[in-house]
């Protein structure tokens, strides 16, 4: 079309980070603009990656401007990011180069943390790009149809169900670590009922040999209670004399 130019982004070092269920992860990456296409490479936690995409940014004679990229953040051996660029801007402050927008995974999945938003920072400023790009550049920063309400409303969006995911992720750890400790309760109070179901009464004697169980059996030969059924019984056995009296079983 005439009287339209297409500019283009500093290639080189991009610091930046991208968002999910309410954290941010630092991904640093090396991008190359250039004829309308963007690439370039980068690692961060989930491991190394690479990007390839599209991208176009022009400026007609009347001073609009336009600006629309995607890019697919491949990771080495595992899965894959659609990125979208909704504003690109110069950072008042640092005269930086920001890009913000929004991702999801690629192919989109519906589950909870499978999309958020994210920010680029070029190394340089804006200053040393060429006149007509940075023009462009502060341009799409000024034009109400660099970021229109629908954009802002999608980003919004975005933010506030990631924020709400993360509270919910929070609570619902939360709710796992009552869970146990209920759990760890019950188990210590069945374990208690059951001691206090084997334990004699209070009061009651215990057996002379084992002193835990009560005593329930009486020998024959002296007639003394003094042994659990258990211990009476190991004694008959093995012809063990009565503890109290030191009676032999079967004397007289």
């Amino acid at each position: 079309m005439a009287g339209v130019s297409a500019v283009t982004l500093p290639s080189g070092e991009w610091t930046g980070w991208w968002e999910c269920l309410g954290s941010r992860t630092e991904s640093p990456a090396i991008l190359n603009f250039h004829e309308g296409t963007v690439s370039g490479s980068g690692e961060d936690p989930f491991g190394p990656f690479e990007i390839n995409g599209e991208f176009e940014c022009k400026i007609d004679s009347a001073g609009s401007s336009m600006m629309s990229a995607f890019w697919i953040k491949q990771y080495k051996h595992q899965h894959a990011v659609r990125y979208e660029t909704q504003t690109v801007n110069a950072n008042s402050d640092t005269g930086q180069i920001v890009i913000r927008g929004s991702w999801q995974l690629h192919p989109p999945r519906s589950w909870e943390g499978a999309h958020g938003t994210f920010e680029l920072r070029s190394a340089g400023s804006i200053e040393e790009l060429p006149e007509e790009a940075a023009r462009a550049l502060k341009c799409l920063a000024s034009s109400p149809s660099s970021k229109t309400s629908a954009q802002e409303a999608q980003t919004t969006m975005h933010l506030a169900e990631a924020a709400m995911v993360g509270r919910i992720v929070e609570q619902m750890k939360e709710l796992q670590e009552v869970r146990m400790q209920l759990q760890n309760m019950r188990k210590t109070s069945l374990e208690a009922s059951a001691f206090e179901a084997a334990a004699p009464e209070m009061g009651q004697a215990l057996c002379i040999i084992c002193n835990s169980h009560s005593r329930s059996s009486a020998l024959v030969g002296c007639g003394h209670k003094a042994l659990c059924h258990f211990c009476a019984r190991s004694a008959f056995l093995s012809k063990v004399p009565c503890p109290t009296c030191q009676l032999q079983e079967g004397d007289s």
